[in-house]
């Protein structure tokens, strides 16, 4: 299975999840400005974060709306939020806005969003010190298991 992954590198704390599941798995980390570059691809893990508020301040909802299935064919989504709330749900799933956006982008694509995985994130005085080897390893503990249920 072809693994890529995809990120706003300008968001540091992006880039760190983006960068550690990349060096864990040996697969190719691109950023978002790169879209257009990426290879076949069964699985693109997008990392994102900024997108909870319902404003996309990371810019990859654009870089999203170029991407085909062509290319990809299925995406996991990896969503840094500060918001304990957010991330603390049972269903680990309570982020609306730009990461429903996101959703249905790539649901137009006919391009499924298979599985997602909330990953702590500092947001100026919240949060500080994350995404830390925890929030990291979590994230990486989450894409073995994905990995295997698509194998």
């Amino acid at each position: 299975m072809e693994m890529s992954i995809l990120c706003p590198k300008k968001m540091k704390h992006c880039r760190k999840v983006a960068e550690a599941l990349a060096d864990a798995f040996n697969i190719e980390c691109y950023d978002i400005e790169e879209i257009l570059n990426i290879p076949i691809t069964d699985l693109l893990i997008i990392v994102c974060g900024g997108v909870s508020s319902g404003e996309d301040k990371s810019g990859i909802e654009g870089y999203i709306k170029k991407v085909s299935k062509d290319i990809v064919k299925s995406v996991g989504l990896v969503i840094l939020d500060s918001n304990w709330n957010n991330i603390s749900r049972i269903d680990g799933w309570k982020i609306g806005g730009g990461a429903d956006i996101l959703k249905k982008i790539l649901d137009e694509k006919d391009i499924p969003v298979i599985d997602q995985h909330m990953c702590e994130s500092q947001f100026y005085m919240f949060c500080i010190g994350h995404p830390n080897k925890r929030d990291i390893q979590k994230s990486v503990d989450w894409l073995q298991k994905l990995q295997k249920q698509i194998s």
